[in-house]
């Protein structure tokens, strides 16, 4: 009986240890949870500025001139015209926003032609008064020429006095022949075409032929063995040798903007790039030169 009674309490004291371990502190509040940030917007795309069109993008022009003169237009061994004058046209096209064709055309045609609406522009041409009541000039030159007299090897004649007693050819429309004619005493003066004016020369039909000293030096170098040139002095040459300027059909709605792009050229030094890189360097242009005539 003893034995039960003490069984009963030890089974009693077991049973409220167990109870005892089984109960437990208040749970760890577990930490809460950090609340997830706010979506952000992706930010508003930035409208891109359109680029400003260029003033005269759409419009198409044709540019007259002969392609013998080299090296301001010429033929390449290719059949490509190249020259300072296809430079000039390119970089103009690239900032005035135009396309361009070149169409080669006899030398006394281009004016003529420019007058009456076949072709918008050309370029290589000295400002007369004459020419200036036909169509429009740029307002600036781009290149100061000078005059030589090309003749047969040994010929020696290299000044206006040499030619008293000679037979002259020049270019026909050209203002070295209004030049020649007014102020040159020589035996006979022709008027000739092209290439016929240095052919005239090879051949002996004339003794001289007289026009822009580039092109007179490089016909001479390439036909060396019978043919040479020579600068006249700038003093025997006055009004014979007028800057080039571009020119345009009269009353031409664009002609302020070629001039603004001229002018931008030379302070920005594209055009002292463009003539030197064909003529080297003592045909930079300078502020004295680079004169306006309007």
């Amino acid at each position: 009986m003893k034995k039960s009674i003490a069984l009963s309490v030890l089974v009693c004291m077991l049973m409220m240890l167990l109870a005892g371990c089984g109960s437990s502190a208040a749970p760890a509040t577990e930490k809460p949870s950090e609340p997830a940030p706010a979506a952000t917007e992706a930010p508003a795309a930035v409208a891109e500025e359109p680029a400003e069109a260029l003033p005269m993008e759409g419009i198409h022009l044709k540019m007259a001139g002969y392609a013998g003169f080299y090296p301001f237009r010429y033929t390449d061994e290719n059949g490509v015209i190249k020259g300072i004058d296809m430079d000039f046209y390119d970089e103009f096209a690239k900032r005035l926003g135009f396309t361009w064709e070149f169409v080669d055309v006899p030398f006394a045609e281009v004016i003529a032609g420019i007058n009456g609406g076949l072709y918008d522009m050309a370029a290589s041409m000295s400002y007369t008064a004459e020419r200036d009541e036909m169509v429009d000039f740029s307002n600036y030159p781009y290149y100061i020429p000078h005059i030589s007299i090309l003749c047969q090897k040994g010929a020696d004649l290299k000044s206006i006095a040499d030619l008293a007693d000679k037979k002259v050819c020049v270019a026909l429309g050209t203002s070295q022949a209004d030049w020649v004619m007014a102020n040159v005493t020589c035996r006979e003066v022709e008027l000739l075409e092209g290439a016929a004016t240095y052919t005239s020369i090879i051949s002996g039909l004339n003794d001289a032929y007289i026009s822009d000293s580039i092109e007179l030096g490089n016909v001479a170098a390439e036909n060396a063995d019978t043919l040479e040139s020579h600068v006249l002095p700038a003093e025997e040459t006055v009004g014979g040798a007028n800057p080039y300027r571009f020119l345009f059909n009269d009353g031409y709605e664009y002609l302020d903007l070629f001039d603004q792009a001229l002018q931008d050229m030379f302070e920005d030094g594209t055009l002292d790039k463009i003539v030197t890189s064909w003529l080297g360097e003592e045909f930079a242009m300078d502020a004295a030169t680079f004169t306006p005539i309007r």
